[in-house]
Formats: C-alpha cells, structure tokens, sequence
C-alpha cells in the first residue's frame, strides 16, 4: 500500500487523458495500458479501468461510470482545476467516497446509486459542492462532509431521499442544501442557529492546497475544521 501523488488538472482534466506515469485514484497503484497508471483502492473488477479511460471526457478529472461499483472506496484524492466534474461516480451500486478533496472545480457529481460519502470537502467549486445532477437516484448517505464557498448550492440532492448527518454548508452562492422530500437530516450547520464562515478554524484555504507530507498524507491544516465533530475532519 503507497500513496501516489495529486491528480493535477490537465490529467482526466481541462486538456483530456494525457499519460502521467502515475495517476492517483487511491492509495494502490495498478498498471494500465498506454503508459498510464492509475491508482486505485480496493477495485474489485479492474476490466472497468479501460472503459473508465476510455470515456473520461475533457474537462473532469476522475470519472468512475459503468457497471457495478460496489465495494469500492475512494479515498485520500484532491480534485482542482477541472471545468466539469472534479469527481463524475455514475456505477450502479453504492461506491463509498471518504476524504477526499475537491477544489476549483465545476461540481462533484454522485449518480446512479446510494453512494456513502463521509469526510469529504469541496469548495471554491464553479456550480455545486456535491449534487446527484438531478437524476433519480435514492440511498445516499453524507456523514461529515463539508462544502464552503461554491457558487451554486453547497448540496444539491433533489433526485431521490438522503440521509445527512453532520455536515456543513456555509456561504455557497444559492444554498446551503436542497434535498428531496422524504430525506433524513440530523445536526447538519443549515439546521443549527449561530453557523458561518467564522465557525471554522480557518477559511484560508493555502495550506490544504500545499504539497503532501512525505508519508502521501494531506498537508496538516487547519481550513474548514469545526472541532465540534460537524464537517470533515480535513484529513485522511
């Protein structure tokens, strides 16, 4: 088990598939063909790697489309600079996305199924932090994620009921989050008096988007942590 480094943006990104020697998705590296590497954490069926290639379009970053997905974790990536989709899950079975972050991206957009997303964070993001794409979905779970500062809605869910628990959405362009009837939302920052930027420890995002630690590790900071057990933790 080894971390890889950052995806940057011009891989999977603004400029499409270029040929990086290694491509970060997780925290194990696989080799696949045309020069390009990708790690990823805990795949199961690695015949999806060439179509997941083969179809990410230019402007997204890490697209995880087609097939079944179940059993899979995304975990420890950064996601910045991409037009479209800093992360673009559209598998058929719940696929479990924890600390990841995305930053100067279009949105991150979770379909096709009842996906667990937990300690994640988004923010500076052209439309929203986290959205289902207002496609019909049901079963989504989001524990401790945080989405700041996004120009559209901090959580755009209305496809299908969520499950929320402890998340935080603060100053995001049209709202903190718009769900679909029949969600369940408990000790989220939209539903507590007294939440703003200020509650955060820091909202200079500078350190978070330095370089890694020598493990692979996140940088330490302090951007976007509450310490009152709402919101990502900002680490991995």
């Amino acid at each position: 088990m080894r971390h890889v480094r950052d995806c940057p943006q011009c891989v999977l990104g603004q400029h499409g598939l270029v040929a990086p020697e290694e491509l970060l998705l997780g925290m194990v590296a696989l080799p696949v063909p045309a020069a390009v590497a990708a790690g990823i954490a805990g795949v199961k069926a690695a015949s999806m790697l060439p179509k997941m290639l083969a179809v990410a379009a230019a402007r997204h970053n890490l697209c995880f489309v087609f097939g079944s997905g179940e059993g899979n974790r995304v975990r420890g990536n950064r996601f910045s600079g991409n037009g479209r989709s800093g992360l673009d899950l559209n598998f058929a079975s719940p696929v479990t996305v924890e600390y990841n972050w995305s930053y100067d991206d279009g949105e991150n957009v979770l379909a096709g199924a009842g996906h667990a997303l937990r300690h994640n964070a988004a923010w500076a993001s052209a439309n929203h932090g986290f959205t289902d794409d207002a496609g019909a979905i049901s079963g989504l779970t989001l524990t401790n994620n945080t989405a700041f500062a996004n120009r559209g809605s901090g959580l755009a869910l209305p496809g299908g009921p969520a499950t929320l628990r402890a998340n935080a959405a603060i100053s995001n362009g049209i709202e903190p989050a718009g769900v679909a009837p029949g969600s369940t939302e408990t000790r989220n920052s939209w539903q507590e008096n007294g939440w703003s930027a200020a509650t955060f420890r820091s909202t200079d995002p500078a350190s978070a988007e330095g370089p890694r630690a020598a493990d692979g590790t996140f940088p330490e900071t302090h951007y976007l942590v509450t310490g009152n057990g709402v919101g990502a933790s900002m680490r991995n």
